[in-house]
């Protein structure tokens, strides 16, 4: 299950999301719509379901209780603390994954 109601607006989301292309950023395509083509065209036996909505809708939090475990890829406080309320209170497992990127300091 794909959660993420962001669209490929702008030419940097095609370094950020895997099987993104120029013409998605053209058509202004849903990030979960880019990634559900690109996990489905790699022939894998597995369903793939695209949902552009925010986790932090009741519907989705609903749907997220079916899942085994959760991979959260959230850049937002609130949706990180939502998911880990989520997985404390129905013990679902879930992995939060985070980059920070930036330039680090050195002494001279």
């Amino acid at each position: 299950m794909l959660i993420d109601p962001d669209v490929i607006d702008h030419e940097s989301n095609l370094r950020r999301v895997v099987g993104s292309s120029p013409g998605d950023v053209a058509g202004r395509r849903t990030k979960v719509e880019v990634v559900g083509r690109h996990l489905r065209s790699l022939g894998l036996d597995t369903t793939v379901h695209e949902m552009p909505y925010d986790v932090r809708n009741e519907s989705v939090v609903r749907k997220i209780l079916d899942c085994d475990i959760v991979v959260s890829t959230t850049d937002t406080q609130s949706s990180r603390a939502l998911l880990n309320q989520v997985a404390y209170q129905y013990w679902i497992p879930v992995i939060d994954v985070g980059v920070r990127v930036g330039q680090e300091e050195r002494d001279h």
